[in-house]
């Protein structure tokens, strides 16, 4: 493959290229010019705590002990809820108590009929990065987490973003789209 050094590429992630797709203006202001939303002063918001709880679910489920949504995982999650509010700070305590509710309805009703075509799980939250050289000869490095990588029930490789519950097919259009427009 083609390797660039890190000082020649522009760095595209998947969050980079949404906002691009959703509004080309207001991702010029957030990543050119730099205008971001002031970070939140909590210490935990909801989709950082529901990722991190996400991955403790994947990871066990890779293991291939227990099935989706059995009482098993359902009671793992549980625990570490309750493990987390007992060391939270209290600011953080309706964070906490709004993501679990969320991620014990997904792992007890949702998991189950979503995840029984899950074959094998490849990956959780995979950091990946591939250098491009566009047609123009701009060298580009896409990167972004993948939240999920598993091989479905029919032999599909499938890219699951938890926030939007995407696969490949439409991170792959965005960027075809993107790199039309980049060229």
């Amino acid at each position: 493959g083609t390797m660039f050094s890190e000082d020649q590429l522009v760095t595209y992630s998947p969050s980079q290229l949404a906002a691009w797709l959703d509004c080309p203006t207001a991702h010029h202001y957030s990543y050119t010019v730099g205008l971001r939303k002031k970070a939140s002063t909590k210490a935990l918001d909801k989709g950082t705590y529901y990722h991190e709880l996400s991955h403790v679910y994947y990871h066990t489920l890779k293991m291939g002990l227990h099935k989706p949504g059995s009482d098993f995982l359902v009671n793992m999650m549980r625990s570490r809820i309750k493990s987390d509010l007992s060391r939270i700070t209290p600011e953080n305590i309706l964070v906490v108590k709004s993501v679990s509710d969320m991620i014990l309805n997904f792992v007890q009703f949702q998991s189950p009929k979503i995840d029984a075509k899950i074959k094998e799980i490849l990956g959780v939250e995979l950091e990946l990065k591939v250098p491009v050289t566009t047609h123009k000869g701009r060298n580009v490095l896409l990167h972004g987490i993948l939240d999920l990588l598993y091989r479905d029930v029919n032999g599909k490789i499938v890219v699951r973003d938890h926030k939007t519950q995407e696969i490949a097919e439409k991170f792959v259009e965005a960027m075809e789209l993107c790199f039309q427009r980049i060229n």
